[in-house]
């Protein structure tokens, strides 16, 4: 984690003037890496995520999953995983649109 922060804000990190640093929207999965990496027991985590609306909007609603192992975190929406089964699909002649 030091090391991503290093990388990303060397300069403000290493100088002399006071910095502040906003992390909290996507610093977890490098968080729970980290704890993989450093684990005896962990080879790898997987998060899934679910994205609601109290109102019924078509841009409301949707998801995640997530495979994070010491080396890579991998992530996809689930509109973007539901697109490549789509087409998958289509291209094996099991559905006859890739677009539902």
């Amino acid at each position: 984690l030091t090391k991503k922060l290093i990388d990303e804000h060397a300069e403000a990190i290493l100088g002399d003037e006071e910095i502040e640093l906003d992390e909290c929207g996507d610093l977890w999965p490098d968080v729970l890496q980290d704890i993989v990496r450093r684990s005896r027991d962990l080879d790898h985590l997987t998060v899934t995520m679910a994205f609601t609306c109290s109102k019924m909007r078509p841009d409301g609603f949707g998801g995640l999953a997530m495979l994070i192992t010491g080396t890579s975190i991998r992530s996809e929406s689930t509109h973007t995983l539901f697109d490549r089964f789509y087409k998958e699909a289509a291209a094996n002649g099991e559905i006859s649109h890739a677009n539902p």
